[in-house]
Order: structure tokens, then sequence, then C-alpha cells
């Protein structure tokens, strides 16, 4: 039976919360004012000009009048497209993906889509101009029985069948696999927003834009989008980055692998960085171990984040090492659950990197990994215990098939000392509704078990943006 590659397509289990926008209300009105004038043209275009002005800075966070909620409102301006598609991370559901659609304000080329949600909310996000067949495709594929109104305050939320929000589809309309594929390669194209300059990276090396909401944890450097201003990743350090792949004969036979060494430092971080940094002996530095490293330094440029903590004082010293997955077919078969990769890291990787930039043995060690990476993170630290001191998973790909099963042949620590086993840092989405209950059963089943686990449920998806942003805090914890 062939092993499923993908996670399951599952609806969300209550449509994204999709709400009226004030703002959105308000031009609609003044429009029609401006409609009824003698000469309606001139008053149009001041209306028009004038919201622009309003929305110089997009998405807009409008009052919602629930405490700890803000209505987030999208636009994009389009006079050609037939459709616009908001293709925010998690909340854009592909088995429902009609709800994502814009709606247009009638005789003008702006687009627009609000949510109401929580103060924390991170996402990346993009839109797709879709053609007038593209639209009737989704449409098609997506149409049936309307569903209930998305959550919301009352009198916020979109009623179904309105504008652009037709509701799930019936039993049986759903888009099929090769429709799903396409469906993805359509996503992937997406265009940022023109009026947010905080972007990222998505898988494909398109860029995106990012939203944040006020409580969501900060950010260090976002964006500047560090991976679309320096494609090259070797430039403008003040550390250094080594770049190696391994023999046939020492284990994966051309598996790469890039090491970075921190800065010296610089005289001017305060006084608690100094104290961490008296911690390490130079040849002691912490190792921190990235697996899928080859997307991190070309796409996210962690190296880069990793350095600006240091010289300004929040991380102390420490290097990294960056393993390449080696793109996304070689990333399926090195990382998927029955490939074991984590056996392969303990006793073929790391010790050959060890010997190759000549880094001591001793010292502590942090592993981290995100979706099949996660799931390899947390294998790899119950399977070989005593190999990492820190396990950081994100949005670990526990999809697979018998995760549970698996990780329960190596999940009873009763065979060695607390002192062995590394502390676990299980971390996941709350708009990852595929994997939140899998991750909450795991980390009840391993606290069961005796693991030391440190569990964090942050407000968004399957996502870079949110990724680094923990990755970062959960390393300046574990190592001051």
């Amino acid at each position: 039976m062939t092993e499923a590659r993908t996670p399951p397509k599952v609806r969300r289990p209550e449509p994204a919360p999709r709400v009226f926008s004030p703002a959105v209300a308000e031009l609609k009105k003044l429009l029609a004012i401006a409609d009824s004038a003698a000469d309606p043209g001139p008053a149009r275009e001041e209306v028009l000009h004038e919201f622009h002005t309003v929305a110089s800075e997009t998405p807009l966070f409008e009052e919602s009048g629930l405490a700890g909620h803000t209505i987030v409102t999208f636009l994009f301006w389009d006079a050609t497209a037939a459709d616009v598609l908001l293709f925010a991370n998690r909340l854009t559901d592909e088995r429902d993906i009609v709800r994502s659609l814009m709606d247009r304000v009638p005789g003008t080329p702006i687009w627009s889509l609000s949510y109401l949600m929580r103060d924390d909310w991170r996402a990346s996000y993009a839109f797709v101009p879709l053609k007038s067949w593209q639209g009737a495709r989704l449409r098609e594929a997506n149409a049936g029985a309307g569903a209930g109104a998305g959550a919301g305050v009352a009198g916020l939320a979109v009623p179904a069948g309105a504008g652009a929000t037709p509701g799930s589809a019936a039993p049986g309309t759903e888009l099929n696999r090769p429709d799903q594929l396409r469906l993805r390669e359509l996503l992937d194209r997406g265009v940022p927003d023109p009026r947010n300059s905080v972007r990222c990276m998505n898988r494909v090396r398109k860029p995106m834009s990012i939203v944040s909401l006020p409580d969501a944890l900060h950010d260090p450097w976002p964006a500047d989008c560090i991976a679309v201003q320096h494609p090259e990743i070797y430039t403008g350090l003040a550390g250094t980055l080594q770049h190696a792949a391994m023999p046939g004969d020492a284990g994966p036979d051309g598996q790469e692998l890039w090491l970075y060494h921190p800065p010296a430092l610089r005289a001017d971080v305060d006084a608690d960085a100094d104290r961490a940094a008296d911690r390490f002996a130079d040849g002691d530095l912490p190792l921190l171990v990235v697996l899928d490293g080859d997307t991190w330094l070309t796409q996210q440029h962690l190296h880069r984040i990793l350095e600006r903590q240091m010289l300004a004082g929040e991380l102390p010293p420490l290097r990294a090492l960056f393993v390449a997955s080696g793109g996304r077919e070689n990333r399926w078969q090195r990382l998927h659950a029955a490939a074991e990769f984590e056996t392969v890291l303990v006793e073929s990787v790391l010790p050959w990197a060890r010997t190759h930039w000549r880094l001591p043995a001793s010292g502590l060690t942090v592993l981290t990994g995100q979706s099949l990476a996660g799931y390899v993170a947390i294998t790899a630290g119950l399977r070989h215990p005593r190999a990492f001191n820190h396990v950081i998973a994100q949005s670990a790909s526990l999809w697979q098939a018998d995760p549970f099963q698996a990780l329960a042949r190596h999940g009873s620590r009763h065979s060695f000392e607390a002192a062995d086993s590394p502390q676990l840092h299980i971390q996941v989405g709350l708009q990852e509704w595929v994997l939140l209950e899998p991750h909450r059963d795991l980390v009840r089943n391993l606290r069961e078990q005796g693991w030391n686990v440190t569990a964090t449920e942050y407000n968004g998806g399957h996502d870079y943006v949110l990724w680094r942003a923990h990755l970062v805090e959960t390393l300046r914890r574990v190592l001051r």
C-alpha cells in the first residue's frame, strides 16, 4: 500500500470567520451618494481618492466591538480580474475554496474580504487574480448546499450565499486530486499585497505578504523579507557560512550541509548577553541543528536572523548546522515517517559534520524541524534521547500513517534517567485543524510516559512567519 504523501484534505470544522467591513460599507454608502449627484463622475473620483488615501497601507485593522478581536480587511485593486482569491495561510480552505473569493465593490477596481480574528493572529497571504473561466471552475467544483454564516460578532457575519461566499459543497462535489494539484499551483503563483511592505517567501520562492495583529509574538526582523533582499546566502555576514557535501561512504551520498559560525562578540551587547556568553567557551558553543536547512537558508535566511539576534545581545553565540533536504521530491523520500532519517542524522550526519568541521562532541545541542522535519525531530528525540538537549518541533506531520504506533515503539523513557532525555518543545498553530488535536494527543501521551514536554499553541497556520518567530523565542529561553 502506497503511503500518503500529503496531509488529508479535510474541511475546516468551522469556516474562517468572514465578516463585513465597516470601512467598505462606508465606501459603498458614499459611492451611492455620489451616484445621486448631478455630475456623479467627479464625486465618485473624490470618494475613491479619499478611500485610496485611507487604505494606503493594507490590510485595514478595524474595530470589531469584541474585546481582543479585530476585523482584518484585505483589499486589492484590479480592474481586469473576473475574480480575486485571497490565499491566507490556513484560513483559506482548499475544500471550500469559494469562501476565499473576494467581493468586488461595484463599479470600482476594489476587491475586499474581511475576517474577524483574535489579536494574536499572524499569517502569510497573497492574492490570486482569476480569469472568468478559473472562477467558474472553482465554483463548479465547489458548488452545492449553502452553509451557515461564519462565526463572529452579531451583525458582522457574512450570511451564506452573500457575495462570493456560497458556502460548503455538497458531498461528492469537492475538488478531485488533479484539481487539488492545480489549485496548489495556482495558489503558489499568488501576488503579494502591493500596499504591505512586510513580506516573506513561499515554498516556491515567490514573495508573500505578512499580516500581524498587535498581540502576535514579535517577529524581530520579519522582513524586510530578508530572503527577497539577499538572494545570495553567503554575502553580508558578520559571521561565516561554510558548505560541505558528505561522501557516499560516510552517509547519504551528496548530503549537503552548511555550518554557520557566529561573529566575534561585540562590545556593546547588554549585560544579560555577556553573562549568557560567559557560559560557553569557544569550543562549547551551542549547536543548533536545522532540518530542511536548504530552505531555511535560501528562503528564510535563518542564519541572518540568528546573527542579528546575537549582535543585538538577544542570543548568545551559537553555531548552526543546516541539513539540506534536497528539494521537494528528495525531501519526501528522506523525511517521511518510514524513512527513519532520524537514525541517519544521529549516527551518520552529525558525527561526520563534527569531524569535518572539528566540532566538539560536548556542548549543548538543539534540533529543530517543521512539518515533515518536525516529525523527524520528534522521533529523533525519542529514539536517540542522549543526542540532543532540546528538540523544537513545529507543526509536525502527525497525519502520516500510524504516527502514534511509530512513536510508541520508542516512546517509553523507562530505560534511562530523566536527566538524559531532551526537553521536547512541541508547537502547533491553532488554525491547523488537521494537526491541532493530534499534537494535543501526542503531548498528553508523552507526558504520561514521563517525557519533558513544553507545548505551545500559536494563533496561525502552517507558516514560516510563525515558525521563525517562535523558533527564535524558544532559543532565547533555552540558551539563556
